[in-house]
Parts: structure tokens; sequence; C-alpha cells
């Protein structure tokens, strides 16, 4: 899985962009939510997209393994990205 930054939104309104003329939904889930939805499980390994020795295990819907440590995905994100 690629992690990335999101783009600035759009003038629409929260949770739509506008696409040729028209407001279409580009809501997406937050982690915990893809962890129920059982698009993240357990042992997943995730990666910031181009970090080399970014690799960290899903432990839960709210938590990562990186290296020898249990951190929240923000936690994460910060310590890889600086």
């Amino acid at each position: 899985m690629r992690m990335q930054r999101a783009s600035a939104p759009s003038k629409a309104s929260k949770g739509q962009r506008k696409k040729k003329g028209t407001l279409k939904s580009t809501h997406l889930p937050r982690t915990p939510e893809m962890f129920e939805r059982g698009l993240l499980k357990p042992g997943d390994v995730l990666t910031i997209f181009k970090r080399e020795n970014s690799q960290a295990v899903v432990v839960d819907g709210s938590n990562v393994r990186y290296g020898d440590q249990i951190m929240s995905y923000n936690e994460w994100g910060e310590k890889v990205t600086g």
C-alpha cells in the first residue's frame, strides 16, 4: 500500500470535487474505517511512497509496528518523513 499526502482541496464543498461541470463524491476513508471495512488487516505491510526503509506492519486500526516500536499511523509518518 502506498500512502501519499493528498493535494489541496478544491473550492467545491467538503468531500466533493468538481469534475467536468458536476460534483462527484471523493470521500476517502480514514485509517480506522479502512481497518473496519477489511481493507487493512493486522500484518499488512505499509510503505510511504518514495521513502526507503519506511515499511511498517499494521497492528490495528490505530497503530503500526515500525522497527521495534508500536506507534500511531501519524507518528510513523512523522518519523519517516521528518
